[in-house]
């Protein structure tokens, strides 16, 4: 593998990513391939994962898996040639030499192929993070209930965001291109990967997003994502459920954020039929109601 390039800060992006605990060397660091003129790199810690295309001339194809480190040397804009012979990747960066001892490929685990996105939808880039912004409304602790993560459905031309936590919830919809439905939770991780994801597109960059086996990934022409899914899907407060305590009459192309006390959500939690037979009758409720702040989904 032989590369020249001038900057390749999307590698910080990646090494933070990497699973810097883990007990396997490789998944500490990252995976460059060389193949087809084009350069891509990969970080992931199982959890979740990124792969993105990186702006570099590629003179000879090759892949290897390189130490994080790498990162800082290829953040400051100056040409950089980089060449590997076996295991070992020889560094040309401005008069300076020098050469670090890297992993063969065939050391990194496979990662999820992007390439068979099943129930798949398309979304713009802008429309994205603004579903993934529906995290600070998530419960810090699992409680068992899913209520830790981000409730990501979809349905014909409809995608949707819930979140609840002990005393708020909220409800973000947006549109989307797609016939398919389906349903994950996301958590924390997973959110902060899919979103970095979404801000390296322009926002009306449209990107297309689906399930890989058990994972929810995203793709483009930069690159893809992937997010493992919380298996509590079954457990969260269905969004029809905070959609009857919000009201009905909430336009589908608007955002609600209501703020509830903690009766009204162990109430809310406790089964679907309970909370929309009981909510009229819980005044907390109402004056929420009357308080939610709606704002539009661009």
């Amino acid at each position: 593998m032989e590369i020249i390039s001038t900057a390749l800060p999307e590698l910080k992006t990646l090494a933070s990513m990497t699973g810097k605990k883990s007990q396997l060397q490789a998944i500490q660091c990252l995976l460059l391939t060389a193949q087809d003129s084009e350069l891509h790199a990969t970080g992931s810690d199982f959890e979740v994962g990124m792969t993105l295309k990186l702006n570099a001339q590629v003179l000879t194809d090759g892949s290897l898996v390189v130490p994080p480190s790498l990162a800082e040397l290829l953040s400051d804009g100056q040409v950089i040639k980089l060449s590997a012979k076996e295991n070992n990747l020889k560094i040309d960066k401005d008069g300076f030499k020098g050469a670090l001892n890297c992993l063969p490929a065939a050391e990194y685990p496979p990662m999820p192929d992007v390439s068979r996105l099943s129930g798949s939808f398309s979304i713009k880039a802008a429309a994205l993070e603004y579903l993934l912004a529906a995290l600070p409304f998530t419960e810090k602790k699992d409680m068992g209930r899913g209520t830790n993560g981000v409730l990501l459905t979809w349905d014909g031309e409809k995608a949707r965001a819930v979140a609840v936590d002990g005393f708020k919830a909220i409800m973000a919809n947006t549109r989307i291109d797609g016939n398919k439905t389906g349903k994950v939770l996301l958590n924390a991780s997973g959110i902060h990967a899919l979103a970095k994801f979404a801000a390296y597109h322009n926002p009306e960059e449209t990107l297309r997003c689906g399930m890989v086996d058990d994972k929810f990934a995203v793709k483009s022409p930069l690159g893809s994502a992937w997010a493992n899914t919380l298996a509590e899907v079954s457990r969260f407060p269905a969004d029809n459920v905070i959609q009857a305590i919000m009201g009905v009459a909430v336009p589908e192309a608007l955002t609600g954020t209501i703020h509830l006390g903690q009766p009204v959500l162990s109430t809310m939690l406790a089964s679907t039929d309970s909370v929309i037979e009981n909510a009229e009758s819980i005044p907390s409720v109402m004056s929420a109601k009357k308080n939610t702040k709606l704002n539009h989904a661009e």
